[in-house]
């Protein structure tokens, strides 16, 4: 073969191998799996498919995937680093985890416990409910599962209502944590019924954060109500930075912290009178009630706690929020791994307690 004839044919296999590699590139869809459009490059061939590979993936592992909607009487909000999940599926998961411990659904776990005394439970409710009694006693009952005699009969979500003294002296007779006792799968109440309000929402979104790590998600933020858990940093390797209302104003922030760690769950949970309250010839009841008394006697304004679970955040913002002042105890040691701040009013004005490292931004907190 002469040098003319092989370097044509030369020639005719770069355009052959030029074209083929064209042809596979406008093969592919105009936007990934990611939802992020293409840049075509003109690879060279041995590279092409690894290349393209690699592109996707870091699309797709960069890409900021955003939903909304009503559960739990609130908004719940998700932000997830990633392929788009399957929302639809996520939805009907956090509403199945969310009916399981409300006490007014006759199907639910909790409301079988309730009206029999004694229940077979799934292993994540009798998780949660293990759980539960754990938190009562580490807050020495400042957070109780139990209040539901005393919070029927104040009856928040009808609008409030004021109890009679007898009526509310015979619920607290039937208060106490250790009633209830969790073997295994097995649960039994002793005369009690129980109202998981201040565990509820945390449960479920440590339930949801498990559903998406199980599906490969990395990196995420889950928010509803006054709970937030966030899963390891953003792409950039920066915190995750969230806004704490002031009690006093909706519009103005009592701080900014910035949480999140490489490879770690890491939940804010907080509790304020301004959440849901009534007012009866002139005077404010907020609907945190403590478990003691029977009424919402804490001098608290506001309670945010950091810990390692949003069932714990919200267990304990509970617990502290119906201490007040005299928590400091509990936030500064008390409890291992949790940082958090108590607003409670001195006089007239707020005052700000809070743990020794937590991470307000600049580590300011906008007293009043």
């Amino acid at each position: 073969m002469t040098a003319t004839r092989r370097a044509q044919r030369g020639r005719r296999r770069r355009v052959l191998l030029i074209a083929r590699v064209r042809a596979a590139a406008l093969a592919l869809p105009a936007r990934t799996g990611c939802g992020d459009r293409l840049r075509s490059r003109w690879l060279r061939a041995p590279l092409v498919a690894a290349v393209l590979a690699m592109a996707v993936l870091n699309g797709c592992s960069d890409s900021l995937r955003q939903h909304e909607f009503a559960a739990m009487s609130t908004v719940v909000r998700v932000s997830v680093y990633g392929r788009n999940p399957d929302w639809q599926a996520f939805e009907s998961a956090a509403h199945a985890y969310a009916s399981r411990y409300d006490h007014r659904d006759p199907a639910s776990p909790v409301a079988r416990l309730n009206r029999d005394g004694a229940a077979d439970l799934d292993p994540l409710t009798a998780a949660t409910l293990s759980r539960a009694v754990q938190l009562a006693e580490a807050t020495g009952g400042a957070f109780d599962p139990t209040v539901l005699p005393v919070t029927r009969l104040w009856d928040f979500d009808g609008g409030g209502t004021l109890p009679e003294p007898a009526a509310l002296r015979a619920a607290l007779d039937r208060v106490d944590y250790r009633r209830l006792q969790v073997t295994g799968a097995s649960a039994v109440l002793h005369d009690a019924e129980l109202d998981l309000g201040a565990i509820g929402k945390g449960a479920v979104v440590d339930h949801l954060a498990d559903w998406l790590a199980d599906r490969g998600y990395r990196r995420f933020l889950l928010e509803a109500g006054g709970d937030v858990l966030v899963s390891d940093l953003k792409p950039d390797g920066t915190q995750w930075r969230i806004w704490i209302r002031h009690p006093r104003s909706a519009d103005a922030p009592l701080t900014i912290a910035a949480i999140g760690a490489a490879g770690q769950r890491v939940a804010l949970a907080t509790s304020g009178d301004y959440e849901r309250f009534m007012e009866r010839d002139g005077v404010r009841y907020h609907h945190i009630l403590n478990p003691a008394t029977g009424h919402p006697d804490s001098d608290a304004a506001s309670v945010s706690v950091i810990a390692g679970s949003a069932i714990e955040a919200d267990a304990l913002a509970t617990a502290l929020f119906v201490l007040g002042s005299g928590g400091e105890e509990l936030l500064r040691g008390g409890y291992p791994g949790i940082e958090g701040v108590i607003m409670y009013r001195a006089g007239e004005e707020l005052a700000a307690l809070t743990s020794e490292q937590f991470p307000a931004l600049h580590g300011r907190v906008n007293v009043n």
